[in-house]
């Protein structure tokens, strides 16, 4: 099994997945607490964003976020004002497609990662690194199987480019319902 630097994968988190909660939620106490240090801090941020989506609308459902949000409002510190965020908790034990729409000049990609916060490619050694972008003039078809996946489960963070006026968040919105997803 490989090993992960639990430095790199708070950089992966903080880097990409900004878009994870306009609204903070508190966590359940289901369990006595478990300390987190360096052997465990993968799993651990992995259980929080994980549980986030899966706590909100379930597995395979795509939950969007239609504004940006407010400065005292965002998530994480520095959320991005141009972006609207969707974000999506996926059972790819048998593997799934997504399709991004056309986006024409919009900005929109999809990034990919697995319960281990490794960046997941459709195929080993081959496509996008995890981060796919959408196409201007053709939807962008993304075949993810469950070796390519690494766990049974993936978080998906899209990101949808927005001018944050009613006109660019509407039209962003439209992007945002225009992406499609099969689970096999």
């Amino acid at each position: 099994m490989k090993t992960h630097n639990p430095c790199a994968a708070a950089v992966i988190l903080s880097a990409f997945i900004l878009g994870l909660s306009g609204i903070a939620s508190a966590q359940k106490d289901k369990s006595p607490a478990i300390p987190v240090d360096e052997s465990n801090f993968v799993e651990s941020m992995s259980d929080i964003y994980f549980g986030q989506v899966v706590d909100a609308v379930g597995t395979n459902v795509i939950q969007h976020n239609r504004a940006t949000a407010g400065i005292k409002t965002q998530g994480i510190i520095r959320e991005n004002r141009d972006t609207l965020y969707s974000k999506v908790v996926i059972d790819a034990r048998d593997g799934f497609r997504l399709t991004l729409p056309a986006a024409g000049k919009t900005y929109m990609a999809a990034l990919i990662l697995n319960y281990n916060t490794g960046l997941v490619r459709e195929a080993k050694d081959q496509g996008d690194v995890g981060t796919y972008m959408a196409h201007s003039d053709r939807p962008r078809v993304i075949e993810i199987t469950r070796e390519a996946a690494g766990t049974d489960f993936v978080y998906i963070l899209f990101r949808t480019q927005t001018d944050n006026s009613p006109e660019g968040n509407a039209a962003g919105a439209k992007l945002q319902d225009a992406i499609k997803l099969e689970i096999h």
